[in-house]
């Protein structure tokens, strides 16, 4: 299970299910991993726009954003790993 924990390029649900013997037809949707692999550049430079168009904040976002709200979040924590935006307070802002 520490695979579980670790992993950050593989299914979470599938490495749940392999670990108790059974096998998975395909990838979930639904994990983080999966999500991650669905964003897109173009989704990307959607949720930078929103933000350089009128700093927010994240709750607000998620609403505006228009996107479902597991992908916004983890669009949003990409972009703050990569340093391209940043909180202020409760306020998201961009680098540029």
């Amino acid at each position: 299970m520490s695979d579980f924990a670790i992993a950050k390029d593989k299914c979470r649900t599938n490495i749940a299910l392999f670990y108790f013997d059974e096998t998975p037809k395909s990838n979930c949707g639904n994990c983080d991993y999966c999500i991650q692999d669905s964003i897109t550049s173009k989704d990307d430079n959607y949720i930078l726009n929103l933000i350089n168009s009128n700093p927010v904040e994240l709750a607000q976002l998620v609403i505006k954003s228009n996107l479902p709200r597991a992908k916004t979040i983890s669009i949003i924590r990409s972009l703050m790993d990569s340093g391209e935006i940043f909180r202020d307070g409760m306020i998201l802002k961009s680098k540029s």
